[in-house]
């Protein structure tokens, strides 16, 4: 472990009108020393105190006990790799054991390498975004199996499925009931590419992936197209670089001198999340008991000294992070009534779609987070895409699901529906870029921005109902289709109300019962069948709002409003909401689409003047 020179402290509790001061000194893993400063963190609202740190990508990871299993995965990975001094590639050999829980003998293994899914360019993908994704134009990934061999056979035929998946033909069946374990010996190249899985600079980030593994197994077998489940694991890293190194890989720490292995790690997880740090730096910083660890790749941007110039284009966003990852912590466990981590470790990870991303032991947090107008209405934003995060880590292990494929979709839903009550919590509404942006939509180039927005962290200002990245690039999404949490959230406000969804939320944060039990106790209707429609994915529709008449009958005026859906529309029932205004009433009216083509009527107090009609004002359509 690197050394701290002097620990970051509080000097009091964190509310909404204060703020923290993180007082500390940078320690170098290369021996370079850092000279210490006092670094004022902004407080929530009012004014920015003198800006403090250029912005580096903070990655936030939160250690604490890790959930226990009932039994353990059938499929286990211990490996040992060495990484290249330019970060450019990965070799060595994976033992990969293989417990036949099935009712059938297995003929053969299959084995995910998902790096060949980088191998070319995302599908679709507009130049205009390239910037974001690749710092030097597209480099491809690639994973090359060089071997697989087991104890019975020095060497078993591959067959390639698909780019991403081949499979291991074993030389005799596996019976049920008994174990098997492959060697794999395999290279990895990392491209240069922004995100969680690549290179940038003197950083290596690797969210899962890196390694061949096979996809889930279970009594039905194995599911290549399937989400993540849990695996056991252990991994010995050795490093081949020429200065030192910070090793950070579920949420474990250590610094590795050149040439020298790390420790072996290991535990159960998803996915084995890891990123090196060369001649990276720590800084450490103590608030209401918890320990906050941050592993960065820049100096932080210090508070100019009295006498001094103040430079107003230095922005501490390390600090940033710190003081919303406390403040949200905080808000959390009382709002849980569960006992936070003693330790949360950062580190710097380069992403440019995700302000931030949760992964197993730790979260990932764009060094971009921040670096936006120094203004809090700007800045929160980024706070909630740091809170739904940093919730989602703190629910692993907490939050029953009967089904491991939809874990992942639970535990999102959940932290999105806490994010978004800490957002009303801290600022008393919600609100998206739009809503910043409409005030001066009558400027042609925010109009333009409105209509087409072009800007890293996309869906992090424009809130969409599914916020799935589009391009599924990634090791946890890039092997199915199921959307992020935040659809289901949305599809059951719609169906259930908040007041119902709340308390659905209440039960799962309880761990006493699943999605499904939670659901019941709400709404007799089958309300997973209901969800699974979204299951695979958004429906490709497209909703028209078509002729628009009004009137008046016995029971007052209306207008009658028709809307049409096109495309993949068989068994789709789906809330749509209509807003009809007119002078200065205006009425929402929801209703549950179930055909191609509906009309419905919205009754209005005055029959004078035009009406102006909106489909989907509050864009909940996909």
């Amino acid at each position: 472990m690197s050394r701290i020179d002097a620990p970051l402290t509080a000097s009091k509790s964190l509310n909404a009108q204060e703020m923290i001061v993180a007082n500390g000194r940078e320690k170098s893993t290369s021996r370079r020393g850092i000279g210490g400063a006092q670094c004022p963190v902004a407080p929530w609202f009012g004014s920015l105190l003198p800006p403090c740190v250029s912005g580096s990508l903070v990655t936030l990871l939160i250690a604490f006990a890790p959930p226990s299993y009932a039994e353990a995965p059938p499929v286990g990975i211990d490996a040992a790799v060495q990484i290249s001094a330019d970060l450019t590639r990965l070799t060595g050999r994976v033992d990969v054991t293989i417990d036949n829980v099935t009712s059938e003998p297995l003929n053969s293994v299959p084995l995910w390498t998902f790096p060949e899914r980088l191998a070319v360019p995302p599908e679709g993908m507009p130049e205009v975004e390239g910037p974001n994704m690749f710092p030097r134009g597209f480099q491809p990934g690639a994973m090359r199996l060089l071997d697989v061999s087991s104890a019975q056979q020095s060497q078993l035929r591959l067959k390639h499925r698909s780019r991403e998946v081949s499979e291991v033909l074993l030389g005799e069946p596996l019976p049920p009931g008994q174990s098997l374990t492959l060697r794999v010996r395999f290279e990895t190249d990392v491209p240069e590419r922004y995100g969680p899985f690549g290179r940038v600079g003197s950083q290596l980030v690797l969210d899962g992936g890196a390694l061949p593994r096979p996809p889930p197994l279970d009594h039905r077998g194995f599911h290549p197209d399937a989400p993540l489940d849990s695996v056991r694991w252990s991994l010995v890293v050795q490093w081949q670089g020429e200065q030192a190194a910070q090793l950070i890989v579920n949420g474990d720490t250590e610094v590795l001198e050149p040439g020298a292995e790390s420790s072996m790690l290991g535990g159960v997880a998803k996915r084995i999340s890891l990123s090196v740090i060369v001649s990276g730096l720590e800084s450490r910083f103590s608030h209401d008991g918890v320990l906050y660890r941050l592993f960065h790749s820049r100096t932080r941007c210090h508070e100019a000294s009295a006498g001094d110039l103040v430079d107003f284009g230095c922005v501490d966003t390390q600090g940033q992070v710190l003081a919303s990852m406390a403040y949200a912590l905080g808000w959390f466990m009382r709002r849980t009534k569960v006992k936070g981590p003693e330790v949360i470790t950062l580190v710097e990870a380069p992403l440019r779609r995700d302000v931030a991303l949760t992964a197993p032991g730790m979260v990932w947090i764009s060094d971009r987070a921040f670096e936006v107008l120094p203004i809090e209405r700007a800045h929160k934003f980024h706070r909630v895409a740091l809170s739904r995060a940093l919730f989602g880590l703190l629910l692993q292990g907490r939050v029953q699901t009967s089904d491991w494929r939809r874990e992942v979709q639970v535990i999102d839903m959940v932290a999105v529906a806490l994010a978004q009550s800490w957002e009303l919590y801290q600022y008393g509404k919600h609100e998206s870029g739009m809503d910043v942006l409409d005030e001066g939509s009558f400027m042609a180039a925010i109009d333009d921005t409105m209509a087409a927005p072009q800007v890293p962290f996309i869906s992090t200002y424009f809130v969409a109902t599914d916020d799935t990245d589009r391009y599924r690039d990634r090791f946890t999404l890039f092997s199915h289709s199921r959307p992020s949490g935040r659809l289901w959230l949305a599809k059951l406000r719609d169906r259930l109300g908040h007041k119902s969804v709340e308390h659905v939320v209440d039960q799962l944060l309880g761990g006493r019962v699943d999605l499904q039990a939670a659901l019941a106790e709400v709404s007799a209707e089958d309300l997973m069948a209901y969800l699974a429609r979204w299951s695979k994915g958004s429906p490709k529709v497209n909703y028209i709002l078509g002729a628009v008449s009004s009137g008046a009958d016995e029971e007052g005026h209306f207008v009658d409003v028709e809307v049409i859906r096109e495309g993949d529309i068989a068994a789709l029932r789906e809330m749509v909401t209509v807003r009809v205004a007119r002078g200065d009433v205006r009425v929402d009216h929801a209703f549950e689409m179930q055909q191609s083509r509906q009309v419905v009527r919205v009754r209005l107090s005055t029959g004078s003047g035009e009406p102006m009609v909106e489909l989907d004002p509050r864009g909940r359509l996909i």
